[in-house]
């Protein structure tokens, strides 16, 4: 009998994917009742995601075996009220996402729950608000980042106000504060009486929760509470390696008798570590300031100069892996309605000295410009102001091959199943060393390695798809094909997102071997304990690069909070413990550094706290070990001041070379853009081209047109059509588009720049048509010869034939232009339904066929989203942009990735409560 107030309740559950041998999960028993809050973790492919699907029925489970809110997900007819009262944010934002609009994508689910107009707008408003939307929501989610999409998919769930939400990896993509606040949100929503389940792999949250359940292999191996988890010895076994905050916290209780593991929030281990301190009899200092305040009396410390380390000074020779940047700017969707500001006056170098390695790591928040940089090395975009010069080419030169310069220049992009094209994982591993000519056994050879170093085992992945792989198995094939290049600069962008601990080491080993070989590495990252590994840290805000310098500089002396970033918890524990009158000694960024300098300070603290203060506290062993760790404090003490001095005594020179360079660069960069101007300067990458879809793309301005019904606009939309494609040329479709320019420009607010820009995308199939008209022999043209060209006979009528054709689709994209920006799909929706339901009563499927519509609108930017990503991954990889192979490539992904978009929108629609009907009441 399922125990009462249990939402979820599970019992012997057993399910293997068709295909498939190994069960993903195996004989599962457990509850969860009303109102809790609980954690389920499990290393990459456990079997977490499967387990939430069965839930919400998107994976059947064997009949019987789960039980949501006393339903059984098996039963069909129960699926839309379990949905109602289960919310699910899945793994991939992508995955939920319906909407050209983000207050429509917002909508949605409210709206198919049949809730009154000002309800949802409501709802709408406090999602946009929680999640940080605001100010984004009339942006088509097309232009959001990665960071963004997360929290777009989180306010469509929390819109929907269930009773119990499930989060399945739902802060993987968030900055650290995003991150804080979305799970501080999500405890107030449970104090609100919402039951949570969440799902991640990441062990240094496990302390908000207050159950935790972990998977291995597909079996539940753990089902208690988080302190009772971490302190187990085996955690390892189960796939996970231990946060550098737990293993930091496990030498202290090693080495501090009395210590004990309650929490991993800096400021409770804090306020530990200062009782064990003040009860040793060890005599504090002054309070410091809190961090980021400056104490009276005390200057501020001044910024960076340019670090160092294993790399040549500024101006030297440029070697492979040299990397420079000069006031380099961009902007996206430059001179649209979506333009944005992505990199603003960036200017940094790095340059390794030979067969040394280099690390560089990029932090800050979502949308700082961490991925604009990256792109930029990959000259997949190009400054619009500034320049980037990589191995010593600049991008904006028409004379850099910028094929030639990728393959130098290998990118692993942010969302891994965006740059997985090929069928299979091989194939797709091959891409990059095939574009440098491998061929044959050496190119085997090269996927194999690069695909055993990632962590996928070629002989278990090789022949697998790659639509089959889970988030973290993508991720990992996506950092194998930039492996695979063997290329000089890798370029990671969140290389360590969705992985669990025992595949992040394996990263982070792998980064370190690149460093070992003498390779430049750039990645970008939300973890302040990877960026510790670093050996320059840049930190981005608001595309400006506000700081640069060595680890223990910028997380010391240069940390600003103005920054919105968190520090790494070594650091962020010994800022507090110097708040509290304990400073240590330097700033430590590991767990060892951390343990020792806290052991050290303790110095003649007794094991244990209350008694015991015998004659065995006097035995000379004891008073050996103590003398030891004062020795250790000493030397830690002396060789901190020793680092200081040192610093003071390069400081000087440092800055010196710093402004010398800063100098050189302001000389020399209007020069090389004169030389750069008086040859030819490149302007197009390969991608711009499927920036100019304007189908599909709202525009949310107050104007007269906007305000008519959208029964109205579609109506004048059908009737103009009909006028384009029916009326006699030329003065029909000419006046039409000459009307549409006016109206938009004058009673809609949309320029004619706008209306015309979706033309440039068919261009290419305009001309063939034309060609082909112009060439086809018209047996009744007898119209005059113009000229002759290889035979071929240029008459009046086929320019007329052309010049017609031109008019109604430039006609024709104008008004489908001026439309999709004056009307957001859920009128369009409307406005088809209403329309439709005239005829409901003969049994038209009338809200059906609406949606179908306004899907398919939809879709033309998500297919054109999905092209340019696909030319993206093949461009970054050292495809050539106008190569006949990449552009047949691009159908059979294209294709894939269309099957696989329906799937998940129609998913995301059956998540969203599409067709919900509500139960008549007794």
């Amino acid at each position: 009998m399922i125990e009462e107030r249990a939402v979820i309740h599970i019992k012997n559950l057993s399910y293997t994917y068709p295909g498939f041998e190994k069960p993903a999960l195996r004989d599962l028993s457990f509850t969860i009742r009303a109102g809790e809050h609980a954690v389920l973790l499990g290393a990459n492919g456990s079997g977490k995601s499967t387990l939430l699907s069965c839930l919400n029925g998107l994976v059947k489970p064997p009949a019987g075996c789960v039980s949501v809110y006393g339903m059984d997900p098996c039963d069909e007819a129960a699926l839309p009220e379990i949905r109602r009262r289960l919310g699910t944010v899945t793994q991939n934002p992508d995955d939920q996402i319906i909407s050209s609009v983000v207050e429509e994508d917002i909508a949605f689910g409210p709206e198919n729950l049949g809730l009154d107009r000002e309800t949802i707008q409501s709802r709408v408003e406090k999602a946009l608000k929680l999640c940080y939307l605001t100010e984004l929501r009339s942006r088509s989610p097309q232009f959001l980042s990665g960071g963004e999409r997360q929290r777009l998919a989180l306010a469509g769930t929390l819109a929907m106000d269930t009773e119990t939400v499930i989060l399945d990896e739902a802060v993987s993509m968030l900055d650290p504060a995003g991150r804080d606040n979305f799970l501080s949100l999500v405890e107030q929503l449970n104090a609100r009486g919402k039951t949570i389940l969440q799902v991640t792999h990441s062990l240094e949250e496990t302390f908000r929760y207050r159950r935790c359940l972990v998977l291995n292999e597909g079996a539940l191996v753990f089902d208690g509470e988080p302190r009772d988890l971490l302190e187990r010895q085996d955690l390892e076994d189960w796939g996970f390696v231990l946060p550098r905050p737990l293993k930091a916290l496990r030498l202290l209780a090693e080495s501090l008798g009395n210590f004990r593991l309650n929490s991993l929030d800096p400021a409770a281990v804090a306020e530990t570590v200062c009782r064990i301190l003040g009860a040793s009899g060890h005599r504090k200092g002054p309070a410091k300031a809190p961090a980021g305040q400056v104490p009276a009396g005390q200057a501020p410390a001044e910024k960076s100069p340019a670090p160092q380390g294993p790399w040549l000074p500024a101006g030297a020779p440029a070697g492979l892996g040299t990397i420079r940047f000069e006031a380099a700017s961009y902007r996206y969707l430059a001179e649209t309605d979506f333009a944005a500001r992505g990199m603003d006056h960036v200017s940094f170098e790095l340059n390794p000295l030979p067969g040394k390695g280099l690390v560089m790591a990029l932090i800050g928040k979502s949308g700082s410009g961490k991925s604009t940089v990256l792109k930029h090395i990959n000259a997949l975009l190009l400054p619009s102001e500034g320049r980037v010069l990589v191995a010593g080419q600049d991008t904006l030169d028409k004379k850099t091959r910028l094929s030639s310069l990728r393959l130098k220049a290998a990118l692993a992009v942010q969302s891994p199943e965006t740059a997985l094209f090929a069928r299979y994982v091989a194939d797709d591993m091959a891409l990059g060393p095939a574009n440098a000519g491998l061929r044959g056994a050496e190119l085997l050879e090269r996927v194999k390695g690069a695909m055993e170093k990632s962590g996928l085992p070629f002989t278990e992945f090789a022949d697998r798809e790659t639509r089959s792989l889970s988030g973290g198995e993508k991720r990992r094939a996506a950092i194998a094909g930039v492996v695979a290049m063997e290329s000089d600069i890798l370029l990671l962008d969140e290389p360590l997102a969705a992985l669990d601990g025992f595949h992040q080491e394996k990263i982070l080993a792998l980064i370190e071997e690149f460093r070992r070989t003498g390779k430049t590495v750039v990645i970008s990252t939300h973890s302040m304990e990877t960026a510790v590994l670093a050996d320059v840290v840049g930190i981005m805000a608001d595309g400006t690069l506000a700081a640069y310098g060595a680890p223990r500089e910028i997380f010391g002396r240069l940390w600003d909070p103005q920054w919105g970033l968190e520090l790494p918890w070594t650091v962020a524990l010994a800022r507090r413990l110097e708040e509290a009158g304990f400073p240590l000694p330097g700033v430590p960024l590991t767990a060892e550094e951390l343990a020792a300098l806290i052991t050290g300070f303790a110095g003649a603290a007794p094991a244990a706290s209350g008694g015991g203060r015998g004659e065995e506290s006097r035995s000379p062993a004891r008073e050996a070990a103590r003398e030891a760790a004062r020795g250790a404090a000493r030397e830690a003490a002396r060789e901190a001041a020793r680092e200081a001095a040192r610093e003071a005594a390069r400081e000087a020179a440092r800055e010196a070379a710093r402004e010398a360079a800063r100098e050189a660069a302001r000389e020399a960069a209007p020069e090389a853009a004169r030389d750069l101007g008086k040859r030819r300067r490149r302007r197009k990458t390969g991608t711009e081209f499927f920036r100019n879809v304007t189908l599909g793309q709202f525009l949310d301005r107050p104007s007269a047109l906007r305000n008519l019904g959208g029964g109205v606009k579609l109506l004048f939309l059908t009737a103009a059509s009909a006028a384009v494609m029916t009326g006699p040329p030329p003065f029909v479709p000419l006046g039409l588009l000459v009307l549409t320019l006016a109206a938009g420009y004058f009673a809609g607010k949309v320029g004619p720049r706008h209306l015309l820009r979706g033309l440039i995308p068919i261009i290419p199939w305009i001309l063939i048509i034309i060609g082909l008209q112009l060439i086809y022999p018209f047996p009744e043209d007898t119209s005059q010869v113009i000229v002759e060209v290889y035979g071929v006979l240029i008459t009046v009528k086929k320019l007329t034939r052309a010049g017609s054709l031109m008019l109604r689709l430039a006609a024709m994209t104008a008004l489908l232009s001026l439309y999709s920006a004056l009307t957001p799909l859920r009128e369009t929706l409307a406005a088809f339904n209403a329309l439709l339901s005239r005829f409901a009563p003969w049994g038209l499927p009338a809200r059906d066929i609406s949606l179908a519509a306004g899907i398919a609108l939809r879709f033309v930017p998500v297919l054109t989203e999905e092209a340019e990503r696909i030319v993206t991954a093949q461009l970054s990889r050292g495809g050539k942009k106008n190569s006949r192979r990449m552009i047949f490539s691009i159908i059979v992904p294209l294709l894939l990735r269309t099957m696989e978009r329906s799937e998940r929108l129609t998913r995301a629609i059956l998540l969203r409560l599409y067709g919900y009907k509500k139960p008549r009441g007794p």
